[in-house]
């Protein structure tokens, strides 16, 4: 048995879809979905039929504590050996299931490929290439992680772990950094899957993308902190290498788009406008790292 976990908080429509999604798996595994319903306004089973999906479907509800609180309730309720970990606004491809299974084996970790579904939208698009960008800098690293909508590993490594640390991050912002690096100072190992897709339905402004990554800068606080208490038990069994590239990330972010020469449709106004939203994005970050660090000396 394998089974789906989707933190979901006042999203029916976008869950649907997901649901939707799930529904057309090609896979010769027994799988179950659990969506914790984190507190929305209105409960999610006014909304989703069970009945209609041909997998077993629960719908969880708990009070609002954030997605992370939300997986670490599924886990625990959770009838598989092995987990998936996705997100309401993301639909998994035809084969995700089976690919990401087939993948996870004892204290490995493994994460999927994301795509960015709004092409249309540039803030969309920048945040994608912005964890792209994260992906390729810390890969091979103890710092290299995995983003939680495209995640899985089995139950009973999750629940050695500790699962999500919900104390330490109360939003949707870093939870998933933080377990993925833990898991590596462990000895443990985080393993890309380039053939596990999902497509992420993410709509943002530009006020939606300044908090969004502002709360990435705040979050940073704790994850730094969780870093720094590793650092000081490492296991002698993590093969990582310590640090990324020379360069520091935030100038490599800028430069990515223009070091990408298979996306041969990005043009030059294109790949421009990316990195000048993705120094926006480094902008927003170091704003909301410092509005953070004022706060916690008051």
């Amino acid at each position: 048995m394998v089974s789906v976990i989707i933190p979901s908080y006042n999203r029916p429509k976008a869950l649907a879809e997901c649901l939707s999604a799930l529904k057309l798996q090609e896979t010769i595994l027994n799988y179950e979905v659990l969506v914790i319903d984190d507190g929305s306004q209105i409960p999610l089973t006014d909304y989703v039929n069970t009945l209609e999906f041909r997998f077993p479907l629960r719908i969880l509800r708990q009070q609002n504590q954030g997605p992370g609180a939300a997986r670490n309730y599924g886990v625990q309720e959770a009838k598989g050996e092995i987990i998936l970990f996705t997100d309401d606004d993301c639909q998994p491809n035809k084969h995700w299931v089976q690919s990401m299974a087939d993948a996870v084996k004892p204290q490995v970790m493994v994460g999927g490929l994301t795509k960015n579904a709004l092409d249309s939208n540039p803030y969309s698009m920048a945040s994608q290439w912005l964890i792209d960008a994260l992906y390729t800098y810390f890969e091979g690293t103890r710092l290299f992680f995995l983003t939680s909508n495209n995640m899985a590993c089995r139950k009973d490594d999750f629940l050695e772990l500790g699962g999500f640390d919900a104390s330490l991050f109360e939003t949707s912002a870093g939870e998933d950094r933080e377990l993925t690096t833990r898991w590596i100072y462990k000895g443990w190992e985080v393993v890309l899957n380039r053939h596990a897709h999902i497509d992420h339905y993410h709509a943002q402004t530009l006020t939606s993308f300044y908090r969004m990554h502002s709360k990435y800068g705040r979050a940073a606080i704790a994850y730094w902190t969780s870093v720094k208490a590793l650092e000081n038990r490492v296991s002698s069994d993590v093969n990582y290498a310590p640090t990324a590239s020379k360069w520091p990330f935030q100038i490599y972010a800028i430069f990515y788009p223009w070091r990408q020469i298979n996306y041969g449709k990005l043009g030059f106004g294109s790949k421009l406008r990316l990195s000048m939203l993705l120094m926006l994005s480094q902008v927003f970050n170091i704003i909301g790292y410092y509005s953070k660090k004022l706060s916690l000396k008051k």
